[in-house]
């Protein structure tokens, strides 16, 4: 066996105390067998050291732990911060829900079915796509769909990626603890739902929108391929989906 080398520190740390106590009793001995003034004066301006140093010590000990404190107390209000606002936006999520509609393939300015309903129509569609036409031309009527749909679909997909940027954005939160807040979302997601938000892998060839600066911004799919790369959840949930 290999033996593991010690540093000198490591090595005589465990005789400090008591090589600090054997001193400390060996004063007081001397104090109290030869108690002259020498000594006496010798053992007061020791006590004086002592116990300036031990204030020293125990201040700094004390303003440590003060800021640990605060430090903790400033990370738990954070966490429970982005906690409050991810449930919000959770609820404001299942809002915008109750306004996609979905438009009918035999009328393009018909919309026949409003919140719930309408994504589970879209669900059965996307169902019967899958189940009707190979991976090629699956590919094609899925992106060909969801341009039909997007008018009324896009800006809850748009809200639902942001919702989990927001999530990632917040880097006083552990890797896991984002992760699981972004799997709490998911877990809320219904089939129907799940299914729906697999069209955004679809997103090929749309139009780039600009901000105010005349920057191009990154297109749905742009925005979920930078999330799937951080968080596998999401990578399943639109990939064994599809």
């Amino acid at each position: 066996m290999k033996k593991t080398s010690t540093s000198i520190f490591d090595k005589y740390i465990t005789w400090i105390p008591f090589v600090s106590g054997i001193t400390l009793i060996a004063i007081w001995v001397l104090w109290l067998c030869y108690p002259t003034q020498y000594y006496q004066d010798a053992f007061d301006r020791y006590g004086s050291f002592i116990s300036g140093l031990l204030g020293t010590v125990l201040g700094t000990a004390n303003i440590i732990i003060l800021i640990r404190i605060w430090n903790e107390q400033s990370h738990l209000s954070a966490v429970q911060n982005t906690e409050q606002m991810f449930f919000n936006l959770l609820t404001v999520r299942l809002q915008l829900l109750q306004n996609v509609k979905y438009k009918s393939e035999n009328d393009e300015y018909a919309v026949n079915l409003i919140g719930q309903s309408a994504i589970i129509q879209m669900a059965k569609d996307i169902t019967n796509i899958q189940s009707e036409h190979n991976n090629i031309k699956f590919t094609s009527l899925m992106k060909d769909y969801y341009k039909r749909q997007s008018e009324h679909l896009r800006h809850y997909i748009d809200y639902t990626l942001d919702m989990f940027e927001y999530v990632d954005k917040q880097h006083h939160l552990s890797k896991e603890q984002r992760t699981n807040l972004i799997r709490l979302a998911v877990d809320a997601f219904s089939y129907d739902e799940s299914l729906v938000f697999t069209l955004v892998s679809y997103d090929y060839d749309s139009p780039r929108r600009s901000n105010l600066n005349g920057e191009q911004l990154p297109t749905q799919l742009d925005r979920l391929n930078v999330l799937n790369a951080e968080y596998d959840v999401l990578y399943r949930l639109v990939y064994e989906n599809k």
